[in-house]
């Protein structure tokens, strides 16, 4: 489009083409002063065909900022309207104008293609940009839930850990308990040993006595083999004792084994909140910087439609210039006849 509008036309004077941009981004006040002066200049043709005095000069139809190529249109009207020179330099200086104008037009209907191809790319874009922004969304809410699943194993994980250490406490008492035990049964074997050497004694003594003693080795029999089933129940209380102790060591090792895997499930539950937390704030920023440029998709479409309707503007110019002309000539015919007569 620069290209396009910064080479002026040979008779359009410097800066014309430069000026395009600037005399369609001033479309309201373009607008405007170039219908006063199409006005002022058909009264002034009017004036000059009935003898009147004028409308005045150009210079005072305009008094508002002058876009670069102003100047350049203002002067073509002041000459025509001032009726200096001759018919040719009449007819050039309309050409001329006609020419500024349609370079305008020119550049305003490039104007209207690019914006054409803008706004349908700036469309396309805010389309991907509500695809993606769908996409983020989605993203952030599987985030979130794998967020919630991974803090409720982390619960768990933290309840299981403290569990597991009352079951070891549970299995270290039940440890001692059986250890307690075990020393009750050797005092109790120990008593069993001595009762059978005392019966043993009983024994002997009864047989020295001879006749007397019968009933008393009898006794000391009886003594004898309650103190020999003692022992052998105190034998029987020891292997079932130091098979419950090395289940209790079994059990004990199998807590300690859930126990670092409850942590180690514990420690990594936590370093995936970790992450996902982090994953979270950098969607959050995915998101915003996503709306930021939505925004400003959406301000270069409403940028681009309002200079669509800037474009207008040239096409008024160009009516202009072709009713400038329609009177110009006009003008000429009288000034012919004028002479003739």
């Amino acid at each position: 489009m620069r290209a396009a509008m910064a080479a002026p036309h040979e008779e359009d004077g410097p800066g014309i083409g430069g000026a395009t941009g600037a005399l369609l981004r001033d479309r309201a006040g373009l607008e405007q002063r170039v219908r006063t002066l199409a006005d002022r200049f058909a009264a002034a043709l009017e004036a000059a065909v009935r003898g009147g005095p004028g409308a005045g000069t150009v210079a005072e139809w305009d008094d508002g900022p002058e876009p670069p190529a102003w100047p350049r249109i203002r002067t073509l009207l002041g000459q025509l309207v001032s009726g200096g020179g001759s018919d040719e330099d009449c007819g050039r200086r309309l050409e001329q104008l006609r020419a500024v104008c349609a370079r305008l037009e020119r550049g305003a209907e490039t104007l209207v293609e690019l914006r054409a191809k803008l706004g349908e790319a700036t469309r396309e874009s805010a389309e991907d940009m509500h695809s993606i922004a769908a996409a983020v969304e989605e993203l952030s809410a599987a985030v979130g839930e794998i967020g919630r699943n991974t803090s409720l194993s982390a619960e768990v994980a933290h309840r299981c850990v403290g569990e597991t250490q009352q079951s070891r406490s549970e299995a270290d008492r039940l440890g001692e308990a059986a250890g307690r035990i075990a020393s009750i049964v050797e005092t109790i074997r120990k008593i069993a040993d001595q009762t059978t050497l005392l019966a043993l004694n009983a024994t002997i003594e009864a047989a020295r006595a001879g006749a007397a003693g019968r009933s008393f080795a009898v006794v000391a029999g009886e003594v004898k083999a309650l103190a020999q089933q003692t022992a052998s129940a105190t034998e029987d209380i020891d292997r079932r004792i130091a098979q419950m102790k090395e289940a209790v060591a079994k059990v004990a090792g199998s807590i300690e084994t859930v126990m670092d895997t409850a942590r180690e499930a514990d420690q990594a539950a936590g370093a995936i909140a970790a992450a996902v937390e982090q994953q979270s704030a950098v969607i959050d920023e995915i998101a915003e910087r996503l709306q930021r440029a939505s925004d400003a998709t959406r301000r270069i479409d409403e940028a681009v439609t309002r200079s669509a309707e800037d474009t207008t503007g040239a096409a008024h110019l160009e009516g202009v210039a072709n009713c400038l002309r329609e009177n110009a000539r006009q003008l000429a015919t009288f000034l012919e006849r004028g002479r003739a007569a």
